[in-house]
């Protein structure tokens, strides 16, 4: 193992900021440090007292061979909320990464509440004036039962005087286990159940007690708890129940839960994390920055790739990350942490400039958090848009009180995604159906009954709106999935509404953009983020609309004043007075300028209620002054409305119109006495549902009545089988070997496998049959996967089924060629059955066919076989050439095509580029397009050529069957075999060969290859050394061409490497070489590269290949695994680790 220090990579120590402050001990570097520190020496004393009083453990010997875990002291200051120490905390942790899956911990998942949750149930509290409380765990995972066996080493510094040697069997979970959380939450969880409490199904951290009149809830958070009922006395008597069971704390009112400080106001709650956001500037080192009123800028998003790397990474993601739990009571900056976050894997200078940005407007809003309010409203409103990359949404009980409930980021699927490539339309019906507000209302419904009124969902974008209500599909709903329709079938019963909303007021767009200082401000309002001595200013702008200003209200006190001092006891007030009175109440605010004004001078709005002045509107208003006045914004959402209950009225007489069709059409199709569903058939054949597991998306199935007329719809699930869970009962079914056939559907088959490994119960060889189209092989593997790997107890087998159709071969090609490239599926396991190399037609074999059917086509060469369908007479031979050549030029393979004229007179004349001759891959994919009688005729005499070819490289042993052959002039052991390892079970050796192989030619061998061939006079004008045309690594390179094996390919050698394997065109050697005459040139050059090459490897073999070898000295033919030299240290030491274990 290498370890950082090994390699250079230091972090200077983190210096603790206690140590300087003056009067507190500073948190000790070593056991014994601690211990001589009278403070920290207590809390450790205390903190082993309850490890003991709990009887966490008992003291055992070591066992044998088994796994015992380390542990640490760690210590830590516990502050206030202001930032003053509150005690010194030590607490004893173990190493849980020294832990051994499957030894001792399996599940370690534990839920914590969600801060939406944590929202709602305070907003709810608040409104029913309830109060609420906090409580703590002391040592709350000191509580959790363990059902593995755990060991661990005795506390440092408190180590048994008289069993110094033994270790700490648990009984109970310590902090830093792995399972510990787990254990914690399952113990607490039961104990609720036995109060009365139930898990809520949309928060599994949120609980909830309902007896009667008498409700309670419960959010736990690891050991923090904070719990709300419905009176004190209920209260008191869950507290002091879990006080019976757990070593708790009733910390009083709630004041500061998860970093979150929370203050009492006389109309809500303020949530604030003051302190937090200071240490975050304090760390950054931007305490005094200079502040900014919006936390991003109004400019595109942040590109990924812009600018240079920052000089510190880990400070950028330790801020981005450190940020993002301050959204907890400031969603004003979600946007802002979320375009920080999207780089912390490759942080740019553009994005620490965003990041500093943000963290100087946390300084000039330091102050600020989210105000709860009391509020009777059970209405719930959802303010919901699509930003590009995702949906955001923002949910609350009123318009006016957005953030009272949750303030919500949903983030959906990343850009370029089919949701963002879709219309704009589409989209915004996505970002409806995404939305938070349906989660929401099923917490509500769980925390205080059902609705009286349906969810307003507020969208900008017409189009959404009319999806929602709209049931006809059309081209603009083409890519939405049929399950996010769930939008029409709840407005369809009432629970939700959707309506449309001005961009200028769609306040979630405060999640998705930057906005201007002002739009920002009036945004950041709606969500109820304000500062402290802002809460009082809020609240009186929220119920601006329905209370007189400010003025009249301190006039009629002082009026009131007056008359309660007055010495008459039957005073009763005459009209001048009412008359005064009203006077005073007639004074109202402008919404506008926030100037006062009497009521007779300010224009009022019948729809929204606002008073402003006449001149304060844009255009300025110059009508008369009527009681049924509406402002210009209210007679845009007027018209919209009524254009909208047009479209209604239009799409609903549409509607019932189909309706009245899709009726007729269902009567006619019942007349037809049509036969069952196709794949209810397939089931009834194999047997029925009691032998078939069906794994597919459908929820019922269509069943013939008894009758023998007509067909009723039954659910595929049963009474003790839920619908959700249907799918997995039947793979279990099928794994356990009740029902031996399984049918999936793409739509089903998401998380099931059902390989033949060791610990199902069904053994027996899987037979997996796919239906395909020619153009999804991709998909064909991808369900082969379901059903086999190479570690299940029996092997794959595979075959391939499909007709003399050329495009049905082609499929059989690419599903040939996957499947060898997975070595899971077939490489990796070498009972896998006969190799798929006959199907794979794109190979170097399949290549070197493809040219010599292209050349015999262009009438360069002769065939090697008769082409389908031909005699032998030239005749008919020429007739195929003539309708191949047409063939291969309508699907422009045959370039520039043209007919001859003299002796070729009505010939087809053109050319194949040379990167086409060998292209197996364009052969098949354009043969795709020809008639079915050409297509299959090119596609056999393809396959003759080819078998042939492989004929003769089997006939010749240089046949690949998944063996790579490792030639060179020269192959030598460099030392004596080793034997690396020896099975303890079967005996079976492994033994470690290394070779030494030189592929290079030497000057003096290739003039002797040319010479012989010239002596013989079977050379060719093409014969002779070459020198490259273009310089490569400071120099040109020398190669020697001899004739190859057909008229126009040459062979190739080269100095460092010995004679290509792939045959070069006489084209191609032609364009990058040009021969040279000059022999001392070619013998220098030649010699220099041959040189170099023995300094250096110029094959490198990356992957783990089998090969297949013989030496030339002694003839010794060795067939093994080849091991990568760079890999070679590491298998020797995995070796050896088995060796030792072994031993």
């Amino acid at each position: 193992m290498v370890t950082r220090r090994a390699a250079g990579v230091l972090r200077p120590a983190a210096l603790s900021t206690a140590a300087v402050e003056p009067g507190i001990s500073p948190v000790p570097s070593s056991v014994r440090d601690a211990l001589a520190d009278p403070h920290w020496r207590r809390a450790m004393e205390e903190e082993y007292a309850a490890l003991l009083a709990n009887q966490t453990w008992d003291l055992v010997p070591p066992p044998p061979g088994g796994n015992v875990v380390t542990g640490k002291w760690i210590w830590t200051h516990k502050r206030r909320a202001d930032g003053t120490l509150d005690r010194y905390k030590a607490r004893w942790v173990l190493r849980g990464f020294t832990q051994r899956p499957g030894v001792d911990y399996d599940e370690t998942f534990s839920p914590v509440v969600k801060p939406a949750t944590v929202r709602t149930v305070l907003s709810l509290a608040l409104s029913r004036s309830w109060p609420v409380h906090q409580l703590d765990v002391k040592n709350a995972f000191l509580h959790g039962t363990l059902t593995e066996t755990v060991y661990c080493i005795q506390p440092a510094g408190f180590v048994d005087p008289t069993r110094p040697d033994m270790v700490c069997r648990l009984n109970k979970s310590l902090y830093g286990l792995k399972q510990a959380p787990r254990a914690w939450y399952s113990r607490f969880a039961t104990f609720l159940v036995t109060l009365g409490f139930t898990e809520a199904k949309s928060d599994t951290s949120l609980f909830i007690y309902r007896h009667g009149d008498e409700m309670a809830y419960l959010l736990l958070y690891v050991d923090d708890i904070v719990l709300t009922a419905s009176s004190p006395s209920l209260l008191q008597r869950i507290i002091t129940s879990l006080q019976q069971e757990f070593a708790m704390k009733d910390l009083g009112v709630l004041h500061h839960f998860l970093g979150v400080t929370v203050e009492p106001r006389p109309s809500g709650l303020l949530l604030h994390q003051r302190q937090y956001t200071l240490d975050i500037l304090e760390r950054a080192g931007m305490a005094d920055c200079n502040p900014c009123s919006t936390p991003v800028d109004t400019q595109a998003k942040l590109s990924e790739d812009a600018g240079p790397p920052v000089a510190d990474p880990t400070a950028y993601r330790s801020l981005a990350g450190a940020l993002q739990y301050l959204t907890f009571t400031r969603p004003d900056i979600t946007y802002a942490v979320q375009q920080v976050c999207l780089h912390m894997h490759d942080p740019r200078e553009p994005h620490l400039t965003a990041l500093k940005r943000l963290l100087r407007y946390l300084r000039g809003t330091v102050d600020y958090g989210l105000f709860l309010h009391r509020s009777s409203s059970a209405e719930l409103v959802v303010y919901t848009d699509d930003g590009g990359p995702g949906v955001r949404t923002l949910v609350g009980p009123r318009p006016a009180t957005l953030s009272s409930w949750a303030a919500t980021l949903s983030l959906g699927r990343p850009s370029g995604s089919r949701s963002s490539l879709a219309p704009a339309a589409e989209a915004e019906y996505r970002a409806v159906a995404n939305g938070r507000g349906f989660r929401l209302r099923q917490l509500l419904a769980e925390l205080h009954g059902p609705f009286a009124k349906s969810t307003l969902v507020y969208r900008d974008n017409v189009g959404a709106v009319y999806l929602s209500t709209n049931p006809v599909q059309h081209q603009r709903t083409k890519h939405v999935e049929i399950d996010l329709h769930f939008v029409r079938d709840r407005v369809a019963i009432g629970d939700v509404r959707v309506l449309h909303v001005p961009t200028t007021s769609q306040f979630a767009d405060i999640f998705t953009k930057g906005l201007p200082s002002a739009v920002f401000s009036e945004f950041r309002s709606s969500l109820n983020i304000a500062r402290e001595e802002k809460v009082t200013e809020i609240q009186r702008k929220r119920h601006s609309a329905l209370d007189v200003s400010f003025k009249g209200r301190v006039r009629k006190v002082a009026k009131m004043v007056d008359v309660s001092d007055d010495d008459t006891d039957d005073y009763s007030p005459s009209e001048s007075d009412h008359e005064s009175t009203e006077s005073d109440e007639e004074f109202h605010m402008c919404q506008i300028c926030n100037t006062e004004e009497e009521k007779s001078l300010l224009l009022h709005c019948s729809g929204c209620s606002r008073h402003v002045h006449p001149s304060c509107l844009t255009p300025p208003w110059t009508g008369m002054m009527t009681d049924d006045w509406a402002c210009y914004t209210c007679k845009i959402i007027e018209d919209e409305e009524k254009e909208q209950d047009a479209n209604v009225a239009d799409f609903s007489k549409r509607y019932d119109t189909a309706v009245e069709k899709r009726l007729k059409i269902l009567d006619i199709i019942r007349s037809l006495d049509l036969p069952n569903n196709p794949l209810d058939d397939i089931i009834d054949q194999l047997g029925g549902p009691d032998n078939v597991a069906e794994i597919t998306g459908r929820r019922g199935m269509l069943v013939r009545a008894s009758d023998g007329k007509g067909v009723i719809y039954q659910a595929r699930n049963a009474k003790e089988v839920s619908m959700e869970m249907i799918n997995m009962h039947e793979k279990q079914q099928f794994m356990d070997g009740k029902k031996l056939i399984a049918i999936i559907s793409e739509a089903g088959s998401a998380g099931v496998s059902l390989h033949a490994d060791r610990r199902a119960k069904n053994q027996r060889r899987r037979v997996h049959i796919t239906l395909e189209l020619p153009w999804s092989a991709d998909r064909a593997i991808q369900q082969f996967g379901r059903t086999h790997r190479s570690n299940q107890t029996s092997a794959p087998q595979y075959r391939l089924l499909f007709t003399n159709l050329g495009g049905e071969k082609r499929f059989a090609s690419i599903v040939a060629k996957r499947l060898e490239s997975l070595g899971a599926l077939t490489q990796g396991d070498r009972r896998a059955g006969p190799s798929l190399s006959a199907f794979n037609y794109d190979s170097n074999y399949g290549k070197k066919a493809l040219t010599m059917m292209y050349r015999g086509i262009m009438e360069q060469d002769s065939f090697p076989v008769v082409p389908p369908g031909c005699s032998d007479d030239e005749t008919s031979i020429q007739e195929f050439i003539n309708e191949a050549k047409s063939a291969l030029v309508s699907v422009g393979i045959i370039r520039d095509a043209v007919i001859c004229n003299g002796k070729d007179s009505g010939k087809l004349s053109g050319r194949i580029v040379d990167s086409d001759m060998h292209d197996v891959a364009r052969f098949l994919n354009r043969l795709l397009g020809l008639p079915p009688n050409i297509q299959n005729r090119l596609f056999d005499l393809f396959t003759s050529i080819l078998d042939i070819v492989l004929h003769n490289a089997r006939i010749e042993g240089q046949l690949d069957s998944g063996i790579v052959d490792i030639k060179a002039k020269n192959v030598e052991l460099k030392e004596s075999p080793k034997t690396v390892h020896t099975d303890s079970l079967s005996g079976a050796s492994t033994v470690l060969f290394t070779f030494t192989i030189d592929r290079g030619v030497t000057w003096e061998s290739a003039k002797e290859m040319l010479d012989e061939k010239q002596k013989d006079g079977a050379s060719s004008s093409y014969d002779g050394f070459y020198e490259s045309r273009r310089e490569w690594m400071g120099r040109r390179h020398f190669t020697l061409a001899l004739e190859g094996s057909t008229e126009g390919m040459l062979k190739i050698i080269r100095p460092a490497i010995g004679e290509a394997l792939r045959e070069m065109p006489s084209s191609e050697l032609k364009s990058k070489y040009r021969k040279v005459s000059s022999v001392d040139k070619v013998n220098k050059g030649w010699q220099e590269e041959y040189d170099a090459s023995s300094k250096q490897v110029r094959q490198i073999h990356r992957r783990i290949r089998v090969v297949r070898l013989v030496t030339t000295n002694d003839s010794q033919r060795i067939v093994g695994l080849l091991i990568p030299n760079s890999a070679v240290e590491s298998v020797l030491t995995g070796l050896q680790w088995v060796q030792d274990i072994d031993d």
